[in-house]
């Protein structure tokens, strides 16, 4: 059964912090915004919950990290084509969400640190219906990371997340 998550509202606020409401938790994931990791968690978010992609700015102007942020193929897959999106947890101060990209045996994956201070945030496997050993990949560093097998932890920065697409 194909599962979509319902609207979700985001805010900029001139603080340059991004909140995210999330219906389902009835809470904010509040997601910095400060160069450059911020700008990617922000991005990160609306890719896992399947939110619209906006960008506001003068496109000839952009960095190459924004320029990468916009055109990533594996985060706008799972952008477009993520479907089951749910939440693995929400618990001190740590959330985790997944979604499986259609046409693909992959679990994506967000992890975020919504707290004030680095944390390493931790999935167990099994909260994914994962067993045995699997291969890693960081969406935004384009890079593989050594398989794993139990859990998967991240050292996340504070209100930082990372996005990730384990395959068994």
């Amino acid at each position: 059964m194909k599962r979509h998550l319902p609207h979700f509202s985001f805010v900029l606020l001139s603080s340059g912090v991004f909140f995210a409401f999330v219906p389902t938790l009835k809470t904010a994931l509040p997601v910095s915004l400060g160069p450059p990791a911020g700008i990617a968690s922000a991005r990160q978010s609306r890719c896992i919950f399947r939110s619209p992609l906006m960008m506001g700015g003068n496109l000839p102007e952009n960095s190459a990290f924004v320029n990468e942020l916009l055109t990533n193929d594996a985060a706008l897959k799972m952008n477009q084509k993520g479907e089951d999106v749910k939440p693995v947890f929400h618990r001190d101060g740590e959330a985790a969400w997944s979604s499986h990209t259609a046409g693909s045996k992959g679990v994506n994956l967000a992890l975020f640190n919504l707290n004030d201070e680095p944390r390493e945030v931790t999935v167990r496997l099994s909260e994914l219906g994962l067993r045995g050993s699997v291969r890693v990949n960081d969406v935004w560093q384009k890079k593989d990371m050594a398989p794993v097998s139990g859990s998967i932890s991240r050292k996340l920065a504070p209100h930082a997340c990372s996005l990730l697409i384990l395959n068994s």
